[in-house]
């Protein structure tokens, strides 16, 4: 082959001294293999590849890797070169500005500049003998042949190589039907684990929507978190106790029965935007409780027993507490129908929302009132027996 055919490639000396000259949006599903050797890459890429497509869910399975491209390869003798004063850089050097050119200045035109770019006639450099032949200039000022301190010789090289974080990366990709994307993600994982033995230096992640997901969720259970703690804390300095702000509490775990449910019922995966919706529970809920507790207390402030007075703020708050709930459930209906565009947006929060009143207002009447009882029991008895 020519080298007139490559003239528009790129040159690049390796660690080894080698020289080569080559040519120069995210699945939902992306396996990402790191390794500095792109043989075994792509051989651990295939293996992969293989693997994703036996998946029942997947489809569209491609590989990052690119048909590789031929080229001509130059490994230099360090020993001779050395001998004769010059290194790798050296001659790479003088090969691109034979190749490729080297400006050596500027023309003007009125406004314009136009650079000035000295190479070889494209006759003089069409054949890889010629290039073999082409002087090299020592630092001595010594000028010998090319073939004299490096072999050139027909090689094949990757169209271009990915990195991320300094590490060479190869991408197997894909895309997913008919089955969420955090069960056809595992499932990845786990035949990758048992099947494949990865070669030393290698190793293998997912990345993708996968990895943003997995993100999400880790800093959404930080912020789940964070607003159960800020709510505790606002209800502590209002309810000047500590024991009070924990009971209500209780309410947010007992919201999740009614979230799992109603997501369950009406076929909508746990996603990001319905955590969010969870994460709305989360103040939204506790409500109701605060008001049946601050009333139990209020009446046993005015004289009432214990029991009593759990029992008369049942009934007298019943009422209040289901208006509340029922005007937020009701408001949320419609945008939890999934009616008109953009719906598959808002409906999670909105079922998430529903889900979690529906058990949180039921179970706030029926539970937290025992769980008050039997803290509040249990303080009298310590303070009897002191």
């Amino acid at each position: 082959p020519k080298l007139a055919d490559i003239t528009g490639a790129r040159v690049r000396v390796g660690r080894g001294g080698g020289m080569r000259m080559f040519g120069g949006g995210e699945s939902p599903i992306e396996v990402e293999v790191y390794g500095y050797d792109l043989a075994a890459a792509a051989s651990l890429a295939e293996s992969i590849s293989s693997i994703i497509e036996e998946i029942p869910g997947t489809a569209n399975v491609q590989m990052g890797i690119e048909e590789r491209r031929p080229e001509y390869a130059m490994n230099i003798d360090r020993r001779k070169a050395g001998a004769l004063g010059l290194t790798a850089r050296d001659i790479s050097s003088q090969l691109q500005a034979y190749m490729l050119g080297r400006t050596v200045g500027f023309f003007r035109t009125g406004e314009d500049e136009h650079p000035i770019v000295v190479r070889l006639r494209e006759e003089d450099r069409s054949s890889i003998m010629q290039v073999e032949n082409l002087p090299v200039l020592s630092s001595a000022g010594q000028v010998i042949p090319l073939k004299s301190v490096a072999d050139i010789y027909p090689s094949a090289g990757p169209v271009s190589i990915s990195r991320y974080n300094q590490r060479r990366r190869t991408t197997v990709s894909a895309d997913y039907f008919g089955r969420d994307l955090a069960g056809i993600s595992r499932q990845i994982e786990d035949t990758i684990n048992d099947e494949i033995i990865l070669p030393e230096g290698f190793s293998v992640r997912m990345g993708g929507d996968v990895q943003q997901q997995r993100e999400s969720f880790f800093w959404l259970a930080l912020a789940l978190l964070g607003a159960i703690v800020l709510v505790y804390m606002v209800m502590a300095s209002q309810f000047e106790s500590l024991l009070d702000p924990f009971i209500v509490l209780f309410t947010i775990p007992m919201s999740f029965i009614g979230v799992i449910w109603m997501l369950f019922f009406t076929g909508t995966s746990l996603s990001i935007i319905s955590i969010i919706g969870i994460i709305m529970l989360t103040g939204i809920v506790v409500n109701n409780s605060i008001v049946l507790v601050d009333y139990i207390n209020l009446l046993r402030a005015r004289g009432l027993a214990l029991n009593e007075a759990v029992a008369a703020a049942g009934r007298k708050r019943l009422r209040p507490v289901l208006m509340t709930a029922l005007t937020t459930i009701l408001a949320m209906t419609p945008m939890a129908l999934g009616l008109g565009e953009g719906a598959e947006l808002s409906y999670p929060i909105a079922r998430s929302l529903i889900g979690g009143l529906i058990a949180a207002t039921f179970l706030t009447l029926l539970v937290i009132p025992v769980i008050y009882t039997i803290f509040e029991s249990r303080i009298k008895r310590k303070e009897e027996t002191l």
